[in-house]
């Protein structure tokens, strides 16, 4: 019975590794949520910031922004760090899809205004 325990015990830190692992790199998806929360608005739309695969659409946009008058070289440190971050930031989407659909849903017939950040 102790080599199942502790198989199962091997398992579960596995797991908790993993989780601890991807949800610290996917900062994308948590700076979403926790702008959508404080009611910021987004920088480049001027709405509020979107929940429902947020992480990803944000990294999209480091990865594809225009560096030609990039001046202290943030754009290209930025891409780098979309593109590191874009895969936990779908795969955290991914599992907080049944979360953020509603949510979204919600947003959308709210008339509550989203408070521009400088």
């Amino acid at each position: 019975m102790k080599i199942i325990n502790s198989e199962w015990r091997q398992i579960l830190e596995l797991i908790s590794i993993l989780l601890i692992f991807f949800s610290s790199l996917s900062c994308a998806t948590f700076h979403s949520i926790d702008s959508r929360v404080k009611g910021n608005c987004d920088i480049t739309s001027k709405q509020s910031y979107q929940v429902l695969y947020g992480g990803t659409k944000l990294n999209i946009h480091f990865i594809t922004a225009d560096t030609t008058r990039d001046r202290g070289g943030y754009a290209k440190l930025a891409a780098w760090f979309g593109m590191l971050d874009f895969i936990p930031s779908f795969l955290m989407d991914t599992v907080l899809v049944p979360v953020t659909i509603p949510w979204e849903v919600a947003g959308l017939y709210s008339d509550t205004k989203c408070k521009e950040t400088k």
